[in-house]
């Protein structure tokens, strides 16, 4: 029987042996790990990236750029075209790996389903959803925040270590 057989679900964990990567990301690096062991240069790898407070997902086509999907970003992020995207990188023959929550996969296969795309080069990466604030929340927080200090976020990491490797 195949490790990837048809119906049937696995979970992994683990965490990256590069300690300045684990040191930099959360869930000790295992999108990194991931993307090492499966991605080649004809990937397409789609993640989580901040700007800020705004969370968006976006594609690298470098896996030197993996540092822009690294840490917890604990807020819905935009989709924006990105189905529409990985569809598009499909249909030419692309690898594409997508990162995202349950339902935003859920949601991505759906849409593929429903536009007849081949899925056979889709490799998927469910992040575990532990229930997140809307990015309007998030702006009500800053806003609450800038009211009280009289200045706005400028950076917001959720897991910081305090420390420096």
């Amino acid at each position: 029987m195949s490790l990837f057989s048809e119906g049937i679900k696995y979970v992994f964990g683990g965490f990256i042996k590069d300690e300045k990567i684990r040191f930099n990301s959360t869930s000790g690096g295992a999108f990194s790990a991931i993307v090492e062991a499966f991605c080649d240069e004809d990937y397409i790898i789609f993640g989580a990236a901040a700007d800020g407070l705004n969370v968006f997902h976006t594609y690298i086509t470098d896996k030197n750029e993996l540092d822009k999907f690294r840490k917890s970003k604990y807020s819905q992020s935009k989709m924006g075209t990105t189905y529409k995207d990985v569809r598009s990188f499909l249909i030419d023959g692309k690898k594409v790996l997508f990162s995202g929550t349950p339902c935003q996969i859920a949601g991505l296969k759906m849409f593929l389903e429903t536009t007849k795309t081949d899925m056979s080069n889709l490799l998927t990466v469910e992040v575990v959803c532990e229930g997140v604030p809307s990015p309007l929340y998030i702006r009500k927080y800053e806003q609450a925040l800038q009211k009280k200090y009289g200045r706005k976020i400028e950076a917001l990491d959720y897991r910081y270590t305090g420390r420096s490797c």
